[in-house]
């Protein structure tokens, strides 16, 4: 999910690569509906993804195939983050999860030791990202997943691609064309609209 991330946002805007990545949680939330008025609502996300991916519009198409292998990864990790934290208990799953992340992708970190070294500055951005996106966050989440069924997980997550145009507006100066805002507008209505169209309570997943 990750790696796929970072791969998409060094090709395209933040906000343009979160709401390709989001339409993971929302197909999961979808298929945990499974109404044709959610199956609608999904292709209304389809069509803003497509809205987003105009030509002109700054996005390439490695940068979208990335997007969306995030999105796959984020849809298997809502399940699997489900099941390690009704199977165990505090954050020793967690911790076990990032012992794992960090041996798969040790040769990819080995190979930067030496430009992180020369760089302090570059060293404590680097820590601070990986202890806020993956430490800080994945730790709230595991919490959320232990609580909540990974359809109602997927679509509490539905306004992350409006808060990453507003951040990549104002943090990273990233300007959105018409289209793009388009795009966003159907791919958050989605969201919201498949958790409106949530009437049963979710299923509460055991500690």
């Amino acid at each position: 999910m990750n790696v796929c991330f970072y791969q998409s946002i060094a090709r395209i805007s933040l906000g343009s690569a979160v709401t390709i990545e989001f339409l993971g949680p929302l197909c999961v939330a979808v298929m945990g509906q499974r109404s044709w008025r959610h199956y609608v609502l999904a292709l209304l996300a389809a069509v803003g993804v497509v809205l987003i991916a105009h030509p002109g519009g700054g996005v390439t198409m490695v940068g979208v195939v990335f997007g969306l292998g995030s999105g796959l990864g984020w849809a298997g990790y809502i399940f699997a983050a489900a099941r390690v934290g009704g199977a165990t208990t505090g954050f020793s799953g967690l911790a076990v999860s990032m012992s794992v992340s960090a041996l798969a992708t040790l040769p990819w970190a080995m190979s930067k030791v030496a430009v992180v070294a020369h760089g302090p500055a570059l060293g404590g951005r680097v820590a601070l990202v990986g202890l806020l996106s993956i430490v800080v966050g994945f730790a709230a989440e595991l919490q959320a997943l232990r609580r909540l069924s990974p359809s109602a997980a997927g679509v509490l997550m539905s306004l992350d691609p409006a808060i990453a145009f507003v951040v990549g507006a104002i943090v990273l100066r990233e300007r959105a064309t018409p289209w793009v805002l388009m795009g966003l507008a159907c791919v958050v209505t989605a969201g919201v609209g498949v958790t409106l169209g949530r009437t049963a309570p979710e299923e509460i997943v055991p500690q």
